[in-house]
């Protein structure tokens, strides 16, 4: 109970540090005349990936150190994007009916199935390495460099600046920075006290309680916007979120020590996340919204995931 605390402690930890971060970095970001589309591209993007980040960043410090973390991290990677496409988008549609926008679907269906691709033949030989790492960071690189061109980021704005309240804005930006590194130890170590103590693997916590914490980010993000009315629910932001967990946290955690890949996330859990993505990105191509039936097809596509995974491998 104790180590399933301060997990959780440290998972309402990063919630919060992330949140003044992105308000700071919003806020000075919009004062410089920063485009929205660019604040929207990088600072939410990734912003609502900060847990997923910085996880992966701690584990690759603490594996350098000795401490063995490859099934919390790469774990929490698979388990943040296969959960965030199941269970948590099912969860949100249940509260509303969200409109799918398809706004570049080809370009970030394709993009997302290709970072999969990679990623499996990656965890091939059982290991990821910092050469892998760095690899991983380059794509994710390009990535946004191909938005950046698409999306016209450089847009002139008119009228007055937004006020610059730079004192509050970086106590906000530094605070939760420093927040997340705080309680991103907290969920490492304790995860993998978790799992000694319950007698599962590293894997599993990383999948399916680490992951389930990280996810909820985009899920605040999505229910904040159904309370406002705001009923879109770009396919764009859920892939983007997915790509920034798959690439870049990955990446960054995988450049400082490397990781090894459990078997099981080669042989299922890897293939799950490719069939629950095909299953979204087609849900999305065919319909105009998120119905209630089909959120409920997507939990019990989560509990199916659970459940043959407990079945095959405990």
């Amino acid at each position: 109970m104790k180590e399933l605390f301060f997990l959780l402690f440290g998972l309402v930890g990063l919630w919060l540090g992330a949140d003044l971060g992105i308000r700071g970095a919003k806020n000075i970001a919009a004062h410089f005349r920063i485009s929205q589309t660019f604040i929207g591209l990088t600072i939410l993007s990734i912003g609502t990936s900060i847990p997923e980040i910085a996880l992966a960043v701690t584990g690759g410090i603490d594996r350098a150190a000795g401490l063995e973390t490859s099934g919390i991290v790469v774990g929490n990677v698979i388990g943040s994007a296969a959960n965030l496409f199941t269970i948590l988008l099912g969860l949100v549609g249940l509260f509303g009916t969200l409109q799918l926008k398809r706004k570049n679907f080809a370009r970030e269906a394709v993009t997302l199935i290709g970072a999969l691709l990679v990623l499996a033949v990656m965890f091939f030989d059982g290991r990821l390495t910092v050469f892998e790492g760095y690899t991983l960071i380059i794509l994710y690189t390009l990535y946004l460099a191909q938005l950046s061109r698409e999306e016209n980021l450089h847009e002139k704005f008119t009228g007055r600046k937004p006020q610059l309240h730079l004192g509050k804005d970086l106590v906000n930006l530094i605070g939760g920075l420093m927040l997340i590194g705080f309680t991103s130890e907290l969920v490492v170590q304790n995860g993998i006290m978790l799992a000694a103590a319950w007698g599962v693997t590293q894997t599993f916590v990383g999948i399916f309680v680490v992951g389930l914490g990280t996810g909820l980010p985009e899920v605040a993000v999505s229910l904040v916007a159904l309370r406002k009315r705001q009923h879109d629910l770009s396919l764009s932001n859920l892939i983007g979120s997915n790509l920034c967990d798959l690439l870049l946290a990955l990446g960054l955690g995988t450049a400082i020590a490397g990781f090894s890949v459990p078997r099981n996330l080669l042989i299922y859990d890897l293939p799950a996340l490719t069939v629950i993505t095909l299953t979204v990105l087609l849900l999305c191509k065919y319909q105009k919204t998120l119905s209630k039936t089909a959120s409920i097809g997507l939990i019990s596509l989560y509990v199916a995931y659970l459940g043959i995974r407990l079945s095959l491998f405990g």
